[in-house]
């Protein structure tokens, strides 16, 4: 590290003044590797614009109100200094370490931050809208209300830091450390987060519409009131997180993992989340219009007083579950339902279908003769071995399967799998489940 006079600083300030305004005899600022901490006020007003400042010290320096656009600072120590509405939009300050800055409403748009420590900096208000921040260490700092729409935050570590109200839309979040992070009312709609580590951060309030969250590691988070509406969260572990009354519309939570996790009075109408678990998971008084559970794990589940109109549980393991109680008697399943066999079956099942698709819901087991909810779901028998079917309803459309039929009626072979498929006209086609054959309706089913 060099050290400079002040001689030296105010010649190299003239040549870079002339350069900027086009003189012949300018040359454009160098001052890279230099001690500049002696020379507090010579910046001071000017434009500094494409200046050399790589590897040089500036640490606890004032640079408020300078204009560094497009200036070179990779590697330079500005620790301590103040930036207040500095200007550093296109610059280069890879590696620069901002450790304890301060600064009010600086520009640092389009900005290459690419590994720049600003632990314990306040970068509160700050313009990082199009920065690149990947592998930046930001933890601890406070970033609240600032302005980075589409900024590159790969892999950045965020852990503790506040993030209160900043605009984040669009920005990429991929392997981001955000670990305690506080995000309370912040906006992250369509932003890209896969992967980033969420654990116990308070997201309460905070804008994820269409963010993609696949594989996040959401545990313990605090999401009341976050709107998450057809957000991709394909495999997020959400691991006793807190999303009372969050909004998850139309979202992608297959294969995630909601164990204990609390949902009471949110929003997940067209939700899918199939093949996810939700063991101990408490969905009390919220909304579960259309949502999908195919091959879900909802055992111990509470679902006490949330809306189920239309939604799939489709192979879903139901061991436990309450507030399904209600959901059976919504659907139309009366205590007068028993086994028939042959014609009768048939008849039987097209009347519950009728009944069942007035109320939109799915309600199937693939296990031949099994209860739901002390009471007998399945109402089709075959008169032999008394294997049963079960009704499978979504929509304007029921699906009578996993019959075992024998009557000569149908002129099907013994053993043959069924599929009766009913629309709101009735049964319109008899298939065999092994397409080995298909059937019309007229001169089978009456």
């Amino acid at each position: 590290m060099k050290d400079i006079g002040a001689e030296e600083v105010t010649e190299i300030l003239e040549y870079h003044r002339k350069w900027l305004d086009g003189e012949k005899d300018g040359a454009r600022a160098d001052m890279s590797g230099t001690d500049l901490t002696k020379t507090r006020s010579a910046l001071a007003g000017l434009d500094m614009s494409y200046a050399n400042f790589s590897g040089s010290d500036m640490g606890g320096m004032s640079l408020s109100g300078i204009d560094f656009h497009g200036a070179d600072f990779t590697g330079t120590n500005m620790r301590g200094t103040t930036l207040n509405e500095a200007i550093f939009d296109w610059a280069c300050l890879r590696n620069v370490d901002f450790r304890d800055m301060e600064q009010i409403h600086s520009d640092f748009r389009h900005a290459d931050l690419r590994a720049a420590d600003f632990q314990n900096a306040n970068l509160s208000g700050a313009a990082l809208d199009g920065a690149d921040l990947s592998n930046a260490d930001l933890h601890d700092s406070n970033m609240r209300k600032v302005y980075m729409p589409s900024a590159n935050l790969r892999n950045a570590d965020l852990t503790g830091t506040s993030l209160d109200g900043a605009k984040m839309n669009g920005a990429d979040m991929c392997g981001a450390k955000m670990g305690k992070a506080g995000l309370r009312d912040a906006d992250m709609s369509k932003a890209h987060m896969r992967e980033t580590d969420l654990r116990e951060a308070d997201l309460s309030g905070a804008e994820l519409y269409g963010a993609v969250l696949a594989r996040a590691d959401m545990r313990k988070a605090a999401c009341e009131m976050t709107c998450l509406a057809w957000a991709k969260m394909r495999s997020a572990n959400l691991d006793g997180a807190n999303l009372k009354e969050a909004n998850l519309r139309g979202g992608d939570l297959c294969g995630a993992t909601l164990r204990g996790t609390d949902l009471s009075g949110a929003i997940l109408d067209d939700t899918n989340f199939t093949g996810a678990d939700l063991t101990g998971a408490e969905i009390i008084d919220g909304s579960l219009r259309g949502a999908v559970f195919k091959n879900a794990n909802l055992t111990d589940a509470d679902l006490s007083g949330t809306d189920l109109f239309g939604a799939d549980f489709d192979g879903a393991i139901l061991t436990g579950v309450k507030g399904l109680e209600g959901y059976s008697r919504d659907a139309g399943i009366s205590d007068e339902i028993t086994d028939t066999t042959g014609q009768d079956a048939i008849s039987q099942a097209r009347k519950t279908a009728r009944e069942l698709m007035g109320n939109g819901v799915i309600i199937t087991s693939a296990q031949p003769g099994r209860t739901y909810q002390g009471k007998m779901v399945a109402v089709v028998g075959d008169g032999r071995n008394n294997n049963l079917a079960v009704m499978a309803i979504s929509g304007d459309r029921a699906i009578l399967h996993d019959i075992r039929e024998t009557d000569m009626n149908t002129g099907l072979e013994t053993g043959a799998r069924l599929t009766l498929a009913v629309d709101a006209e009735g049964y319109s086609s008899v298939q065999d489940k092994d397409e080995t054959r298909s059937r019309k309706r007229e001169g089978m089913v009456r």
